[in-house]
């Protein structure tokens, strides 16, 4: 999903990015039910 990829990148610093893909990993069916 590169328009979902986009705008969280978009939203969250690149630093943050690390810490939000981590919180992702486990509530990515939550925030993303793509990936």
């Amino acid at each position: 999903m590169s328009l979902s990829s986009q705008s969280f990148s978009h939203a969250v610093p690149q630093q943050n990015i690390s810490r939000e893909n981590k919180d992702a990993s486990f509530k990515g069916n939550l925030v993303f039910p793509g990936c």
